[in-house]
């Protein structure tokens, strides 16, 4: 029997036509003609594809050696995954989104004749097969610019997905959430399966005073002529306008009274309805971090949230200097990175209120979606070996939250060192004393502090050369980004590890170290390669995340 069903693939920003699948057929995409992407890091052969029409499924098969993502999750290579309707997968890391949509007949708009729309896609042997036949609206896609009532110009987002909504919100609603999380929700607002999201500084508002910092609560201004005109079409189109904000100064409670009555005068100028969320301290609930999102869709959303068609815009979008026409460095990305780490589609401020073209961006040095897979070798030179089976003693050298003490525990402590950390006996005077004793014994001892200069490693080599042991460093090769993420991280997943690292502490070793060499009187300096090993599957999504 044939079908009428058909299964549409719908692309990242760039593609112009969606990708048909066939029924029990293998189909292969990656990079090429019929997705349009040209980065390197994608295989021509990433993915396998296999729709059953009957059950509304889409087989995936991750082939490529970097991984696509599914639901945060990484695939490995032959690993296998099914999609139903409106599901979602990254192609490439958490790049190039694709969702999948069955239709059992064209759309009334869609104006193409079947014999018109050939594409070439590769078959499972490799081979070049043409499809053709009826081609659907985009699922989801950026829609194309056109002139607001104002005059001026959008860039918008536009999606074949019905708005399913809930009842308006009665009141004005004020709530602070686990002592660091402000939420408000305004009267009428209701519940979607679509949100249109916002930073509220730089991106809805600005300083009447054009400083960067507002002089008080009534110094601001809606920061484009057609901010308001921009949520009321939004919200006639179903969205749920959801605003995610960093605001540590709300700390002081006369700020945050401040603050409330800033927002309720920006709302009114609006005549939109939103609900706020205000990240007041901590790392939990500040972006890029995903707290805010993960309490609106656990707390606060009535219905399921379809990532695909909801988006997020902001300002902290990793900018350069000079991106456009006398234009400042953004501060920071973690506006874009908030948004990579949820799956939304991203805007800069000026991309969707005003239509202009992508502008160029950095993300941090450090990108953690990447780490894990760069690394395959953990120690340089590969032939040292981590435990001697003679007595020793080992000076660890690295930035807070290098991962020293999991080596250490993993390696030395469960081979019998005895460990001197400061952590645990508050000074270096009493971790000579711990060490000098240990030698004595004849036991090995593991220096498990930061050890960034000369100074503070000789007084171990002292004590060491005083027993007349062996004395070797092991360097945790790390960047100061990676050490801030891996604090982050470690505060993030709790427990008895889980204590605040400031930056000042990093920015204090990076300025005292001095890289260890055989001249202070080691056998050996080996350099330690940071390998994430996790206790679950949820700590290496974590970990994958921009937490910084």
């Amino acid at each position: 029997m044939e079908s009428r069903m058909e299964c549409l693939l719908f692309s990242h920003e760039r593609r112009h036509e969606p990708i048909p699948l066939k029924h029990n057929a293998k189909t292969i995409i990656g990079r090429g003609r019929a997705t349009q992407i040209e980065n390197q890091e994608c295989s021509d052969r990433q993915v396998e594809l296999k729709a059953d029409f009957e059950k509304q499924e889409v087989h995936l098969r991750q082939l490529g050696s970097n991984p696509c993502t599914i639901a945060g999750k990484r695939l490995e290579q032959d690993e296998e995954y099914t999609l139903g309707p409106g599901g979602t997968f990254c192609l490439l890391f958490d790049d190039y989104c694709y969702h999948v949509h069955f239709s059992a007949k064209q759309d009334d708009d869609t104006e193409m004749e079947s014999s018109k729309k050939r594409l070439k896609l590769d078959d499972d042997d490799g081979t070049a097969v043409e499809t053709s036949g009826p081609i659907l609206k985009f699922f989801h896609k950026r829609s194309r610019r056109r002139d607001d009532d104002d005059g001026g110009t959008q860039t918008g987002v536009t999606s074949k997905i019905e708005a399913v909504r809930g009842l308006p919100h009665e009141k004005d609603e004020w709530r602070v959430h686990d002592g660091s999380l402000l939420v408000f929700m305004k009267n009428g607002l209701r519940s979607s399966n679509k949100i249109a999201a916002f930073d509220l500084d730089g991106t809805l508002i600005e300083t009447k005073s054009g400083k960067v910092f507002a002089t008080g609560p009534n110094d601001w201004k809606l920061k484009f002529d057609n901010v308001k005109a921009k949520l009321k079409s939004l919200e006639e189109a179903g969205y749920k306008i959801v605003v995610f904000s960093n605001q540590r100064g709300l700390k002081n409670k006369a700020l945050e009274s401040d603050f409330r009555a800033k927002l309720t005068e920006i709302t009114k100028k609006i005549e939109a309805p939103l609900q706020l969320f205000a990240s007041m301290s901590g790392i939990k609930y500040r972006k890029p971090c995903m707290g805010m999102w993960d309490y609106l869709v656990e707390k606060c959303n009535e219905h399921s949230i379809d990532v695909g068609s909801s988006f997020f815009v902001g300002d902290a979008a990793g900018r350069p200097q000079g991106w456009a026409p006398g234009k400042k460095k953004d501060f920071s990305c973690s506006d874009r990175t908030f948004a990579i780490n949820i799956g939304l589609e991203f805007f800069t401020p000026e991309e969707y209120f005003l239509g202009q073209k992508k502008a160029p961006f950095n993300l941090s040095s450090f990108d953690p979606r990447r780490v894990l897979t760069d690394a395959t070798q953990q120690l340089d030179p590969p032939s040292a070996k981590i435990v001697l089976e003679k007595q020793e003693l080992v000076i660890l050298v690295g930035y807070p939250g290098s991962g020293k003490s999991t080596f250490a525990k993993r390696h030395f402590v469960s081979n019998g060192y005895v460990t001197a950390s400061r952590d645990v006996l508050k000074t270096w005077q009493k971790c000579v004393q711990v060490a000098t004793d240990a030698l004595k014994q004849g036991k090995s001892v593991v220096i498990d502090n930061t050890s960034p200069d000369v100074e503070s490693r000789a007084r171990y080599i002292s004590v060491a050369k005083k027993a007349g042991v062996e004395i070797r460093c092991f360097l945790f090769d790390l960047t100061i980004d990676q050490a801030r993420h891996n604090n982050a991280f470690r505060e993030l997943k709790g427990g008895p590890e889980a204590k605040s690292i400031k930056d000042q502490v990093l920015f204090t070793y990076r300025s005292k170290f001095k890289k260890p060499e055989i001249g202070e009187g080691f056998s050996e300096v080996v350099l330690v390669k940071f390998i994430g090993e996790f206790e679950t599957e949820k700590d290496r999504e974590l970990y994958s995340k921009f937490l910084c």
